[in-house]
């Protein structure tokens, strides 16, 4: 016990070595990262609750123009009484967030950030207004997490900081898509994109890349978004970082799924699987295999479906939001219906249709309304088939994803007109 007590109290020692270190040439977790390591297990490092290896250590020493010795054994000066005001501020909501308590992270960053103004700590403000706009994200606010992710990217720290401003874009950029706002997305992730291109950091381009390619797919700008991942897959040789790479295999991979090139981009998606980590960051881990198993039941393969769902469940029920979570029984009702058993489908469906998460989100309403079109026509039911086309039709439109929309009501109209003889 006493061992294991000593191996903390280095652990932590070294965490916060690293913070004080970080703080003092003001980079951000991100930025120490440098697509290696993601911003939450920088954080995770810092307190302790990871520890620094040698490999890390050497990594982050050279990012941080120190020597390894310093970083493992090196005596830090006493932080001052505003330095150790903002460390403590920070340690709380990065506490509450690790501990999946996105509300308490988001209300204690809000307090913590009037504290950081009223002292002048301008960094201390940007980065506790970044943890709020994660923590808010997290806690599927995703409106207030694009306005105040927006702001990180518009302060004065990131403008002169052009890292800090891409990271905090790329936040605005997820948490737009998220709230049905795919136009609000691509303008972000945009800017995100013309920012890393004068970067040095080939990770950081890689993923400002992703993120567009992904809301350009989403507004149906299929050309631009073929020769967007064409560039992409044409340099993931130069992304030295596996986890980074991996992403941008499961974007290009989704991309080739839309030309029709099936064998491919599962190529490509075995590759994002294998090179996601769960280490750097369990969230993305899981809603790649979720995202991959949705895949292939709608192109009708059950190959490493059930594998794939189990392997998402068991990291988003840890890290998932609600969002995440309602998307993956939505995913095994549609693996039930494909296997024939519709039973079990229909109750996954209807269990989701009761959801709050479903009743705020037009995207989720579509979704579940195109199972339930599924569902109907497997039944042999035309005009509920056209009804549920109907209202998934409209949740697309009202989600912002016209091409999709467009779809269904095609979909709604030729069975109005294949006499059916009911109004849906």
């Amino acid at each position: 016990m006493a061992g294991a007590v000593v191996a903390d109290q280095v652990g932590n020692g070294r965490g916060a070595r690293l913070r004080r270190l970080r703080e003092g040439r003001r980079l951000s977790q991100h930025e120490l990262g440098g697509g290696r390591f993601s911003a939450s297990y920088v954080s995770h490092l810092e307190t302790g609750r990871r520890p620094l290896t040698d490999e890390v250590i050497d990594f982050f020493a050279g990012r941080l123009g120190v020597s390894p010795e310093e970083l493992r054994d090196g005596v830090m000066p006493a932080p001052t009484a505003e330095v150790a005001a903002g460390t403590a501020a920070r340690h709380e909501v990065e506490r509450a967030l690790a501990q999946h308590r996105f509300a308490t992270a988001a209300r204690s960053a809000a307090e913590a950030i009037r504290e950081a103004q009223q002292r002048g700590a301008v960094a201390d403000v940007w980065s506790l207004s970044l943890l709020r706009a994660r923590a808010l994200f997290e806690d599927d606010r995703y409106d207030e997490a694009v306005e105040v992710a927006t702001g990180c990217a518009e302060h004065p720290l990131a403008l002169e900081q052009p890292t800090l401003a891409i990271e905090a874009l790329l936040l605005a950029a997820r948490a737009a898509r998220a709230a049905g706002d795919p136009a609000a997305a691509l303008d972000s992730a945009e800017r995100a994109a013309r920012t890393s291109s004068s970067r040095p950091v080939p990770d950081l381009r890689a993923e400002a890349e992703a993120v567009r390619i992904g809301c350009l797919m989403e507004l149906g700008h299929t050309e631009e978004a073929i020769e967007a991942s064409d560039a992409l897959a044409a340099v993931l040789d130069d992304v030295p970082t596996a986890h980074v790479r991996g992403i941008a295999q499961w974007v290009v991979g989704n991309v080739r799924l839309l030309t029709g090139a099936t064998e491919e981009a599962m190529e490509r998606h075995r590759d994002a699987r294998r090179l996601i980590n769960p280490a750097v960051d369990l969230g993305t881990w899981g809603r790649f295999r979720k995202a991959a198993a949705t895949v292939r039941v709608q192109l009708g393969i059950t190959d490493e479906a059930d594998e794939l769902l189990e392997e998402a469940g068991s990291a988003l029920r840890i890290v998932g939001a609600p969002s995440d979570l309602t998307g993956l029984r939505l995913a095994e009702a549609r693996l039930r219906l494909l296997r024939g058993d519709t039973v079990r489908a229909r109750q996954l469906v209807e269990f989701c249709a009761g959801e709050e998460e479903v009743a705020r989100s037009p995207y989720s309403r579509a979704e579940l309304e195109v199972l339930r079109a599924d569902l109907a026509a497997a039944a042999g039911d035309r005009a509920e088939e056209a009804a549920a086309c109907r209202r998934a039709a409209l949740g697309y439109q009202e989600a912002g994803l016209l091409p999709r929309s467009v779809q269904l009501w095609m979909r709604h109209s030729e069975l109005l007109t294949g006499g059916s003889g009911t109004d849906a």
